[in-house]
């Protein structure tokens, strides 16, 4: 039984480095922070509390590769799992990089269908996606509206030539010239 004590003091240790880099991270001494959070990855490196925690300082940090590779490892380790997914998706939106969080949130709502918080991220990003800006000619609004009329045009002029009636009169006005 002495493996039992020895694994729960190991826990024990991966849990106050967990909580010591929290701790240091919140008062800004962001070196100390990764060195805690690296120790007990050291311990235990598919601890997901930790994976989660560092993922989240590196992405503060604005390095956001570095985070990227915690929740890569936490997808790898289980790929159903939708917090890795949400988190990859924050990284990419505050990154910049829109199109892949939106990607990622789906992948998230997949996994985890109601969940709130991803689904109000998705919309947000989703709607950052679309850039209203005034442009030469008017602004894209106004462009999206004009070709979305065109469109029920050409929709209701093809339902009116499909329909028997259009037919006749035209091969009868096609026949009589």
């Amino acid at each position: 039984m002495w493996w039992f004590k020895s694994k729960n003091k190991s826990r024990d240790m991966v849990r106050e480095h967990l909580e010591r880099g929290l701790e240091f991270a919140r008062e800004g001494y962001f070196e100390e922070a990764e060195n805690e959070f690296t120790a007990s990855l050291e311990i235990a490196p598919d601890f997901k509390p930790t994976r989660l925690a560092f993922g989240a300082f590196l992405r503060d940090q604005e390095r956001y590769e570095d985070a990227l590779v915690h929740y890569h490892h936490l997808m790898k380790l289980d790929p159903e799992d939708a917090e890795p997914f949400f988190q990859m998706g924050e990284t990419y939106l505050q990154a910049g990089r829109r199109d892949w969080a939106v990607a990622q949130y789906r992948q998230a709502l997949l996994r985890k269908p109601d969940d709130p918080q991803a689904q109000a991220r998705l919309n947000e990003a989703a709607a950052e996606q679309i850039d209203f800006s005034v442009g030469e000619g008017g602004s894209l609004r106004e462009h999206q509206v004009l070709a979305l009329a065109q469109f029920k045009q050409a929709k209701a002029q093809i339902k009116r030539q499909q329909s028997l009636g259009y037919r006749l009169r035209h091969l009868l006005t096609r026949r009589s010239t």
